[in-house]
């Protein structure tokens, strides 16, 4: 294990003890990995500096090095509804952050170079839905998106 990650739960600890104990972690047993995951899910719940210290943990424990969102965003078994994947707007390459700003609420978003349908160009971000599992598509605010491949961090 890292000794940044080491040293980035044990400031937590200390510093945000009352928000771990808001959000249910009264227990940090276990793998340190997963203590810092299950820390950095908890403090991005939060504004200000608890959600920037939680968003680095996450990063530090993400197994590639690249930010993923929970879970609940990522395992979405519905069929994707549109049959063509020729209909579906390309983002390659693509990345899935987590901001937040002032006093709102973090998200996740994904963005990144976008080919549409119709051959034109751009960039774009949009809120983060689903993820698929394969990574393959996202189902966003605007609708469902094809993914290319993943921008290196």
């Amino acid at each position: 294990m890292s000794r940044e990650l080491d040293t980035a739960i044990e400031d937590v600890l200390w510093q945000y003890a009352d928000i771990l104990h808001r959000h249910g972690l009264t227990s940090i047993v276990g793998d340190p990995r997963e203590v810092g995951d299950r820390i950095g899910r908890a403090l991005i719940r939060e504004v200000g500096n608890p959600f920037r210290i939680g968003r680095h943990i996450l990063t530090l424990v993400a197994p590639d090095g690249y930010l993923l969102p929970p879970l609940e965003l990522r395992f979405f078994r519905q069929d994707v509804s549109c049959r063509r994947d020729d209909l579906l707007p390309l983002v390659t390459p693509w990345s899935v952050t987590l901001w937040q700003s002032g006093h709102v609420p973090a998200r996740w978003e994904i963005g990144g170079t976008v080919i549409w349908p119709d051959g034109s160009v751009g960039r774009g971000w949009w809120r983060l839905l689903h993820l698929t599992e394969d990574r393959t598509r996202a189902r966003t605010d605007e609708g469902w998106l094809r993914l290319g491949t993943r921008m290196h961090s």
